[in-house]
């Protein structure tokens, strides 16, 4: 009697359960029906009524209602994301309407509705790729240099992109498959088009070329074909420095030497920079990499562009930032070691643009970190391979470590093969890289995220 008393007083909290559930599944499932079949106005007004019955996307699987012996997640663990979901639906239309008023209008919807995830706290690949691509669209330099700002900390949220069209998706990750659908990584970039690899159009030096990549078109200068050599600039110099050895254990980068070899090569071969200009030092001592540095500056012509590659030791004490000698026995003993500031000061008295990428661990000790310290005079531009607090890691390829970033770096320089590259284009392109990693699918490299360039008196679409 018992038994069937308790019974009947939870049969109805579970019916009113299910029927929550289904409140908001039917229009979620509407919505992705129509999404699929390109109705984008249909698709956002059921999603908009999934969010009248459940507001909050959701990231993580949906436990269905039923017994705890037997759990069940809604749509085999994928996340809940109508909100996401309304936001590219208004992007899609806007990409597809005629008239550009009302394209402009749906636009800022988007992006005003893909703004109120990112406040949240809801930072997901799709969400910033969009955003950037709208802010491009509506010419929002100041809305893009802040996106920048939030990605220095990385993606941390997933989404539901079953219903992103293929061409989008291929455009987020364009050598890999999606996820959590069918699609496959072979499918066209932009309906009309064969799928090319970025580099192989022909074009002569100085011809502009417009090109398929990562994020967004980018417009390239310089570009060659797949095969041929790229044209080489008497402007563009590169201190190119690896230091493997050292006694600082908790610091060591065991694999810089070799990718500092790693990135001369890619530099010569794929970025324009003549190998006269192109100065390597491996396992050098502060003393060997300073009077290097001073033997390539009095080289590089007044407003140059001077591209500077380290990996190894480097500390921040007092806020000053310092790269590391061999001979350095401490991470305190900056005897040994040379003020980044030094160093930069070489190429900053020439008027020279800086591009700066750091490959090395980056410890928080007492709020100090290494890459903290950014000046406030000279054209600099300076990307770290790991976010601060964090470390850098290398993978193994045929029988030789390289690092993760280095990897990535000569990848997408090899894929970009230009003597003129945009440093925040090139930058996003080696966090989707890293984040994919090169086996496939998605995600791939999220044990390590880089930062987007950390820029001083030079533009985003400054090139090297």
């Amino acid at each position: 009697m018992k038994t069937r008393t308790l019974l009947a007083t939870l049969a109805p909290v579970f019916l009113v359960s299910v029927a929550l559930t289904q409140t908001w599944e039917a229009p979620y499932d509407r919505a992705l029906g129509a999404a699929r079949a390109g109705n984008w106005s249909e698709a956002r007004e059921f999603f908009k009524q999934a969010i009248s019955f459940r507001a909050d996307d959701q990231a993580k699987a949906t436990n269905l209602p039923g017994p705890i012996s037997e759990p069940r997640v809604w749509r085999r663990g994928s996340p809940y994301s109508p909100n996401f979901g309304a936001a590219y639906a208004a992007y899609r239309q806007a990409v597809g309407s005629s008239d550009q008023a009302e394209s402009n209008r749906l636009m800022v919807l988007a992006g005003q509705e893909f703004e109120a995830l990112i406040a949240k706290g809801q930072v997901s690949e799709e969400t910033v790729f969009f955003l950037r691509k709208i802010y491009t669209t509506l010419q929002n330099t100041e809305g893009k240099a802040a996106l920048s700002t939030v990605m220095q900390s990385g993606a941390n949220w997933k989404v539901d992109n079953s219903f992103v069209t293929a061409e989008d998706l291929a455009a987020i990750s364009p050598t890999s498959g999606t996820q959590g659908t069918s699609r496959g990584s072979n499918e066209p970039r932009q309906s009309g088009q064969p799928n090319q690899p970025r580099g192989s159009q022909q074009a002569q030096p100085g011809q502009i070329v417009k090109v398929r990549a990562g994020e967004e078109d980018r417009f390239r200068a310089g570009a060659t074909t797949q095969a041929g050599p790229v044209a080489t600039r008497d402007d563009k110099f590169a201190l190119v420095i690896g230091n493997s050895e050292t006694k600082i254990e908790e610091l060591k980068v065991e694999f810089a030497a070799s990718d500092a070899e790693a990135v001369k090569k890619s530099l010569t071969e794929h970025a324009g920079y003549r190998e006269d200009q192109v100065t390597l030092v491996t396992n050098g001592t502060s003393a060997q990499i300073l009077e290097a540095a001073k033997a390539l500056a009095e080289r590089v012509p007044d407003g140059g562009v001077v591209t500077i590659y380290f990996s190894g030791v480097a500390v921040n004490l007092d806020g000053k930032d310092y790269y590391a000698g061999v001979e350095a026995e401490f991470a305190t003993n900056t005897q040994a070691m040379i003020a980044k500031s030094d160093l930069f000061r070489l190429f900053m008295v020439k008027g020279a643009r800086i591009f700066v990428f750091n490959q090395t661990h980056r410890p928080m000790t007492e709020g100090n970190y290494f890459g903290k310290e950014v000046g406030i005079v000279g054209a600099i531009a300076q990307v770290h391979a790991t976010m601060a607090g964090q470390r850098v890691f290398g993978v193994f390829r045929s029988g030789n470590q390289i690092g993760l970033f280095t990897q990535a770096m000569t990848s997408v320089l090899s894929e970009f093969r230009s003597n003129s590259i945009p440093i925040s284009e090139f930058t996003w392109e080696l966090f989707y890289t890293i984040r994919r990693g090169s086996t496939g699918g998605v995600g791939g490299g999220s044990i390590q995220t880089p930062t987007l360039p950390i820029r001083t008196n030079i533009a985003e679409d400054a090139r090297f």
